[in-house]
């Protein structure tokens, strides 16, 4: 990796260390990648398009999820899919075929003050609110073509200033009036938690 590239990432993963959140680099070590192997990912990453990108986070974040949730899902089963299918669709061992759309739970300013500290300007300072209920509220008006129950992974990756507990406070009461698109919504942030149903 260039040195610039090795340098741009330190200081993003200092400057969100000192703001008491996480940049994608460390949220990839958290989730139990090497520094190595988290930087690896963070470059490869800056060199795909947006579409490239995406399949490759989730499919990342998903393998994740399932380490941390217990869902009995065959990894070799996993397929990407393409819109207006799910993200991903998986075999489960006693339920069968199960669909799972993905969304980030990301705040555009940290975003964007992400992307220019990669390009070697300064973090700064970022105002942000909590982006939840609009990534919540987006999928629920989105229409899946798909034969297969669906679950809604939300997933935090160092994008959002926002904790679980604040994440989970917006998500549930919008679900209890859900039209019941998602047969159960996940957050994967800090822990993994089921979000809804409860109980």
């Amino acid at each position: 990796m260039p040195m610039q590239s090795q340098y741009v990432i330190q200081k993003c993963v200092t400057v969100f260390a000192n703001r008491g959140t996480k940049c994608p680099v460390a949220r990839y070590r958290g989730w139990g990648m090497t520094d190595k192997a988290s930087r690896r990912v963070v470059s490869e990453e800056q060199h795909m398009n947006a579409e490239e990108e995406k399949t490759v986070r989730e499919s990342l974040v998903f393998q994740t999820f399932l380490k941390v949730s217990g869902l009995r899902i065959n990894p070799e089963s996993i397929e990407s899919r393409i819109p207006p299918e799910p993200d991903i669709l998986c075999l489960h061992e006693s339920d069968g075929k199960l669909a799972f759309e993905l969304v980030e739970i990301c705040a555009e300013g940290v975003a964007q003050r992400i992307s220019a500290a990669r390009d070697g300007e300064e973090f700064g300072f970022v105002r942000s609110s909590d982006p939840s209920a609009g990534a919540l509220r987006k999928k629920l008006g989105k229409n899946y073509l798909t034969a297969f129950p669906v679950d809604l992974l939300c997933y935090t990756a160092g994008r959002t200033i926002s904790p679980d507990a604040v994440i989970l406070a917006a998500v549930r009461p919008l679900m209890e009036t859900s039209s019941g698109k998602f047969r159960r919504v996940w957050l994967l942030g800090d822990r993994c938690h089921l979000v809804w149903p409860l109980g």
